[in-house]
């Protein structure tokens, strides 16, 4: 089974790679919540630099997320996506 994910998960990957924004962390190798709160940091202390600026920043904790998903949701944002309807339903 963990042969077939690694397939399928190269297939998604390729399909919806450049369709991500460059600024999601969430499912990329080698990133973390610590890069996202680095990078946004990073773009507060930037923006701060020039005056008469000020900023305002929300964290919002997104983990249980996927404990309370519609079932049919992630199907129809995968379909979206080009993705063949029997993966998307494999998947969900």
């Amino acid at each position: 089974m963990k042969s077939f994910e690694k397939l399928v998960l190269a297939y998604l990957k390729d399909i919806t790679g450049p369709l991500l924004d460059p600024l999601q962390l969430a499912y990329r190798a080698n990133r973390s919540m610590d890069n996202a709160v680095n990078m946004g940091l990073h773009f507060i202390l930037q923006h701060l630099d020039e005056s008469g600026t000020y900023v305002r920043i929300m964290f919002v904790n997104f983990s249980s997320t996927f404990n309370t998903i519609i079932p049919t949701l992630p199907q129809t944002k995968l379909t979206q996506f080009s993705v063949l309807i029997s993966i998307c339903q494999w998947i969900t």
